[in-house]
């Protein structure tokens, strides 16, 4: 829906280019808000430790549509794109689609795990059987996709575990839950290791005042941040839930 398309860019400042994935901003149509929270949402993500395309901005210039000219929609799309855009760094070739149920031998189970309980976290409803926005090489599996997070925003944990719909998820057939266990534990230890020195306040400050987050609802932010402060405050509770909606 967001017609991404792949540019080589320089770094400003200059440097050798690099291949990015631009998705432009015409592209999330009616969801304005929506690339401020795959914003947050992927660079979060890597401070947990789950793995995303490295995450940048991409200034796009005018008359770059000119290599679109046999794609009219995606042509339109561009030219109404100008300026700052959310892009990811291309992960490069020989990497395979998630299915559901696959479970490839180098892939360890905490990974797949923090990824499936990080979805629940930032309440990205969309990472289904038919949409996997997954992708896997080796002993790594990258998560992409996040424009759809932060779905049920100013709902208690009660209401959102059941519109997540944990057991549609593409993950939810390769978890090893057993009698005792709790799913996203290592993602657990990887948000108390991160949250000593940081906030996630802390994500939004500096040079995130340059982030195309214009259109976002005035209250969204804070209702962003006060989910994650009250995952913080009680993270053994939230993926216990989590934990019983996947069995």
């Amino acid at each position: 829906m967001t017609k991404p398309f792949l540019v080589s860019a320089e770094p400003e400042g200059g440097g050798e280019a690099v291949d990015l994935v631009v998705k432009p901003r015409a592209g999330y149509s009616n969801r304005p808000d929506a690339i401020c929270k795959e914003i947050f949402s992927t660079v979060l993500a890597k401070e947990l430790g789950i793995d995303v395309p490295e995450p940048v901005l991409a200034d796009i210039p005018k008359g770059l549509e000119f290599g679109a000219e046999d794609e009219p929609e995606s042509k339109a799309m561009i030219e109404q794109s100008y300026g700052l855009n959310y892009a990811t760094v291309h992960l490069g070739n020989g990497w395979k689609t998630w299915t559901q149920g696959a479970n490839p031998r180098g892939l360890e189970s905490d990974v797949i795990e923090s990824a499936f309980a990080y979805d629940a976290l930032v309440q990205n409803v969309d990472r289904k059987k038919d949409n996997p926005n997954l992708l896997w090489k080796g002993d790594r599996l990258v998560a992409l996709d996040f424009d759809r997070a932060f779905a049920y925003l100013g709902r208690s944990v009660l209401e959102i575990m059941p519109m997540l719909m944990l057991k549609d998820h593409v993950l939810h057939s390769s978890l090893v839950v057993g009698n005792g266990t709790v799913v996203g534990n290592a993602l657990w230890e990887n948000w108390e290791g991160w949250r000593y020195s940081n906030q996630p306040e802390d994500l939004i400050s500096g040079e995130a005042n340059e982030l195309p987050i214009n259109n976002l609802a005035d209250d969204d932010l804070p209702k962003m941040l006060e989910w994650l402060n009250s995952f913080s405050s009680d993270p053994e509770k939230f993926l216990q839930y989590i934990t019983d909606s996947s069995i």
